[in-house]
């Protein structure tokens, strides 16, 4: 097995005569521009299949907090839960993501507060009979 590590210090040795050490080097060269090719060109497939086509940003919908400040002197912020107008509003979004994406896969990136956990199930409802997987992931 020829590496470049080996044939550069075979071609640094005074063994060779000029003209090998000249050809192994030319060799080396062509070996290097090859494998920087190839790294650059799937480091660029690796990209195009890992990024996503869209990205979709949705707040949480209304939450008790929302309509009554004096909630957070009493309960956990992360614990505030979606009005009814609030799951209408996911609803509604679910409705709007499922008519823009139709059957792609989507993902959701959602966190863990309360209402942005009820707002991520009520936008599902309207993936329930999609035939391609909907994947929601906690934040790390």
């Amino acid at each position: 097995v020829w590496s470049a590590a080996g044939l550069g210090a075979v071609a640094a040795g005074v063994l060779l005569c000029p003209p090998a050490r000249s050809w192994i080097l030319e060799q080396l060269e062509l070996l290097s521009e090859r494998c920087c090719a190839e790294i650059v060109r799937q480091s660029e497939n690796f990209y195009k299949r890992r990024r996503p086509k869209r990205i979709f940003l949705v707040r949480h919908g209304q939450s008790e907090g929302n309509c009554d400040k004096s909630l957070f002197q009493s309960k956990p912020d992360n614990q505030h839960c979606l009005t009814q107008e609030g799951i209408e509003q996911a609803r509604a979004a679910g409705r709007f993501l499922k008519e823009m994406l139709g059957d792609e896969p989507i993902y959701f990136q959602v966190s863990p507060y309360r209402r942005t956990r009820q707002t991520l199930r009520y936008i599902l409802e309207s993936f329930v009979d999609s035939p391609q997987p909907h994947h929601a992931t906690p934040p790390p």
